[in-house]
């Protein structure tokens, strides 16, 4: 196992990469926790790599992180809003979260587990998020959207946004639960057999759109 206790940080300059292996590879046991400080692993504009066999937990501030556990969850917060990607397998859960800028998810995946997208500003997707669980994405003051590849695969999706959430990209959940406040539209494309949708609350004044390849089944109040 590594752990950082306290108020301990490891810091690297410039753009240099700081890599955490609690493993050799992800088949072994180790796991990593470094949330002892509000930072606890620093790279600047480099790269986070975090690899461990039984769970990874922690507070970074980087331009991009990746962190990769073959059980157990995954659990990032990031200063700085940066580009993370996270993989697990099983019923390992992934939270992703940013207390300051965009928070730029470039994958996650896992078997089973829930996986939680949370940011104070606005989520982007710009890699698959996959599971056959439930989805989760909080955009508490802005808004969510899919770039590049984005895409969420999994059971029920529930998003939560303040200016417009806009999933347009080759999505495959199997039921859709939207909250979107003060301004922007609401979108979802999507494949399933058919989509249920929980229910829509659009109090932002604008437009809501949900196109699936399938049947469409309604639970709720849109």
């Amino acid at each position: 196992d590594i752990t950082l206790t306290g108020t301990a940080t490891v810091v690297t300059s410039g753009a240099g990469t700081l890599t955490l292996k609690a493993d050799a590879d992800t088949s072994g046991t180790g796991g990593i926790n470094a949330v002892g400080s509000a930072s606890a692993l620093q790279a600047g504009s480099g790269l986070v790599t975090l690899q461990a066999g039984s769970g990874i937990s922690a507070r970074t501030a980087a331009s991009s992180i990746s962190a990769t556990t073959s059980t157990g969850g995954v659990g990032i917060t990031e200063l700085d809003g940066a580009g993370i990607s996270a993989s697990t397998t099983g019923a390992g859960t992934i939270g992703l979260s940013s207390t300051a800028g965009t928070l730029d998810v470039g994958g996650a995946s896992t078997g089973s587990g829930a996986i939680t997208l949370s940011s104070g500003n606005s989520v982007t997707l710009s890699g698959a998020v996959t599971t056959s669980g439930n989805v989760t994405v909080t955009a508490t003051s802005g808004s969510i959207t899919e770039t590049g590849t984005g895409s969420i695969g999994g059971a029920l999706l529930t998003t939560s946004s303040t200016t417009g959430t806009k999933l347009d990209n080759a999505n495959t959940v199997s039921s859709f639960n939207a909250t979107n406040a003060v301004s922007g539209n609401v979108s979802l494309t999507n494949t399933a057999a058919p989509l249920t949708i929980v229910g829509i609350a659009q109090s932002g004044g604008g437009n809501v759109a949900v196109v699936n390849t399938g049947g469409i089944t309604t639970a709720g109040n849109i």
